[in-house]
């Protein structure tokens, strides 16, 4: 692993819901144009594979 982050879930006014994961931007500087994966650990034990992710849809909060 290279990094750590967390899962956050929001809801629109719409009634939609979105999923973020969220990082440290020192965690994804080095993924440019790479293809990187999430692993999540399983209560119980063991990990999930998340689908596999990019680097151009990460986001980079406005403060920083």
């Amino acid at each position: 692993p290279v990094g750590t982050g967390f899962f956050v879930v929001a809801q629109s006014s719409g009634g939609r819901y979105w999923h973020f994961f969220v990082t440290a931007k020192h965690v994804t500087d080095g993924l440019k144009g790479k293809e990187f994966y999430v692993l999540v650990n399983k209560i119980g034990g063991g990990v999930v594979v998340s689908v596999k992710w990019w680097k151009s849809s990460a986001r980079h909060h406005p403060a920083k």
